[in-house]
């Protein structure tokens, strides 16, 4: 990151604009009995996530020493830095700010940071809220990742050299100048995120509309009647319309490759499954051994219905687009659909809609990890069109839903040019191009 260095304005390192920093404290649970503990709502880097909205509101309550409370107590103004916890899609060193809102929650109870976190405190030369959106500039920009150490899955700030970092600042009066105008126009952005936030949620909507009209025949029928089917069509079990519904193995083989090599088969997982299309980032492979003791469960073919029976991502559905023959785990449900009486595609389409959530992912047990149960899927009953009907309702469906798709990424086009933007400000803001400012002399 570089900014072109305002006339006039100061530079120093972070540590010479503080009057204080220190680690948190994490304490004991809130039952633990010590007559020089006390309770305290502990911050943690969880609550960033949320910031804006919760203002640090599910903070845990836990028992901390009262010597640590003192010398940790937010005050309005404090600056929260995470110090660890990153990894490698989020780069350790986000930072919020301690203001009237967070600390009007509870406001008898004393808050301070867990041991995750770094509070720092600005002193009289620097805007709090000026500071904290300049760290928060520093982190977008990339920046961060030079003072972050550790492991792929947990990553490090290096606090001492982050304290080295160079903050450029004009005088105290001009600070609170760019930060009213920085606050005028994220205000204007924000609106737009929320109505491009608004019309995805609306695009959501809209596809699962369209679904349920497909299913009901309003696709490709005029005249229908209030929950009647359109002449021809019937409802059927899908054991019915299918050759075979199957899950998996349900032994998982000993050995796993990370690579592929001879007489090694992929190896599909719900992992592997998402809505609409099969995910490879993630191969694992087996021997040939295992492949052929299992295979014949299954017999993976090209175009059949791939499901995720169990699992973080349970529900989720595609046409499995793999020619060559694949070994497939019990968390993945296959269906192969009878040729002449049910097409892939429409099957598909029917466990995403509103009809197939309710008789089968409605059917979930479990609570961490949900499961389907393979006889309630088998059991699930399908309003089926006639053969020749599919095909138009398919395209019907696909019609409509590419549309949506063109929309839906034109507004995830405009949120990445509303982050881009929002960067353009704070840069403009840090090059004092974004208000006037006059020159002072060093501090």
């Amino acid at each position: 990151m570089k900014l072109q260095k305002s006339v006039g304005w100061n530079e120093e390192a972070l540590e010479a604009l503080l009057d204080y920093y220190i680690g948190g404290d994490w304490g004991k649970d809130p039952e633990h009995q010590d007559s020089k503990m006390e309770l305290a709502y502990c911050i943690r880097g969880s609550e960033i996530r949320n910031w804006k909205e919760n203002k640090g509101k599910t903070a845990s309550l836990r028992k901390i020493k009262r010597t640590n409370i003192v010398k940790r107590n937010l005050l309005e103004g404090d600056i929260l830095v995470e110090i660890s916890g990153g990894g490698p899609d989020q780069p350790v060193g986000r930072t919020v700010l301690i203001d009237k809102a967070v600390l009007s929650f509870k406001p008898d109870m004393p808050k301070i940071c867990t041991n995750f976190l770094r509070l720092i405190r600005p002193n009289s030369v620097i805007s709090p809220k000026y500071l904290n959106l300049y760290l928060q500039f520093f982190y977008a920009s990339g920046e961060i990742i030079k003072y972050q150490n550790g492991s792929n899955n947990l990553r490090n700030l290096i606090f001492p050299e982050f304290l080295k970092i160079s903050i450029p600042f004009p005088l105290i009066d001009q600070q609170h100048q760019i930060v009213d105008k920085i606050d005028e126009l994220f205000s204007e952005l924000d609106k737009g995120i929320e109505n491009l936030k608004i019309a995805q949620q609306q695009l959501k909507v809209y596809r699962q509309a369209v679904l349920k009209w497909a299913f009901e025949g309003k696709l490709t029928n005029d005249n229908l009647t209030d929950g009647g089917l359109p002449d021809g069509w019937e409802w059927a079990k899908l054991r019915d319309v299918c050759d075979k519904i199957q899950d998996g193995s349900h032994f998982s083989p000993q050995i796993q490759y990370d690579e592929p090599g001879d007489k090694r088969y992929m190896y599909i997982t719900a992992k592997n499954i998402r809505n609409n299309y099969m995910d490879f980032r993630k191969l694992y492979y087996v021997d040939e051994e295992y492949h052929h003791s299992i295979y014949g469960r299954c017999n993976p073919e090209y175009g059949d219905v791939l499901l995720t029976k169990d699992g973080i991502n349970t529900g989720e559905v595609t046409l499995n687009t793999l020619k060559e023959p694949f070994s497939l785990l019990s968390s993945v449900c296959l269906f192969k659909p009878k040729k002449d009486v049910l097409k892939a595609e429409l099957l598909k389409y029917f466990i995403q809609s509103p009809f197939g959530n309710q008789v089968i992912l409605k059917s979930m047990t479990g609570t961490a990890i949900k499961r389907i149960i393979l006889g309630k899927i088998k059991d699930a009953e399908i309003s089926l069109p006639l053969f020749d009907e599919q095909v138009e309702i398919i395209s019907e469906i696909e019609s409509r839903l590419s549309v949506c798709d063109n929309m839906e990424e034109t507004i995830l086009k405009s949120l990445r040019q509303a982050e881009v933007l929002r960067q353009s400000i704070l840069k403009k803001a840090f090059e004092g191009k974004l208000v006037k400012t006059e020159v002072q002399q060093p501090i």
